[in-house]
């Protein structure tokens, strides 16, 4: 009678176990979802900031270069502050600048 239970015992626990193990599983599984979610989302969150400030950068460039606007007028009449106006354009001068394209057609009028 002692083996008989002990081996209803040891069923037991072995199908705890195996139900623990289980229950990890599923857990590290939705772990990863919501990591990946996570990380996806500020992915894209850093690509549409950039995106934003190259084009903030690119108007406040015209507002200062092309219109002789100083950085303060612009950044006020554009509602940012002066701190990140000035910021904006630090970034966009480390940047690499484009090579331009070779004009595609060729005058001949001249």
């Amino acid at each position: 009678m002692t083996k008989n239970i002990r081996q209803v015992a040891r069923l037991k626990a072995l199908e705890q176990l195996a139900r623990r193990r289980a229950d990890l599983a599923a857990r590290e599984t939705r772990i990863r979802a919501h990591v990946m979610a996570i990380s996806t989302a500020a992915m894209e969150r850093d690509a549409t900031i950039a995106d934003a400030e190259r084009r903030i950068g690119e108007a406040l460039h015209a507002l200062t270069v092309t219109e002789s606007m100083t950085t303060r007028e612009a950044a006020t009449l554009s509602g940012i502050t002066l701190e990140e106006a000035n910021r904006i354009l630090r970034g966009r001068s480390q940047e690499p600048t484009p090579t331009p394209l070779a004009p595609t057609s060729a005058r001949t009028d001249r």
